[in-house]
């Protein structure tokens, strides 16, 4: 049973790098890429879209594409310390 729980690990990985290639090359995310691509819930991005801090661009009731220059300008809007 456990080389099937390996093979299953290395599927999920290649799919995880095939999500993040894509990403790449996007100019506007799923809900889910950009959370994954933060490390943020789909829920909390969802929430930050409602309550208008990230751009959202909705395609239709269930399509969402978040712009993702403009939503990484408003994420850095909330940026603390470092250097400017």
């Amino acid at each position: 049973m456990l080389p099937h729980t390996q093979m299953q690990s290395k599927s999920s990985n290649t799919d995880r790098e095939t999500t993040d290639r894509k990403e790449t090359n996007a100019r506007a995310l799923t809900a889910q890429a950009f959370a994954n691509r933060y490390s943020l819930s789909l829920r909390f991005v969802r929430e930050l879209c409602a309550e208008g801090i990230l751009p959202q661009i909705k395609l239709g009731s269930r399509c969402v594409r978040i712009p993702l220059e403009e939503a990484d300008a408003a994420l850095m809007a909330y940026k603390t310390g470092g250097a400017e």
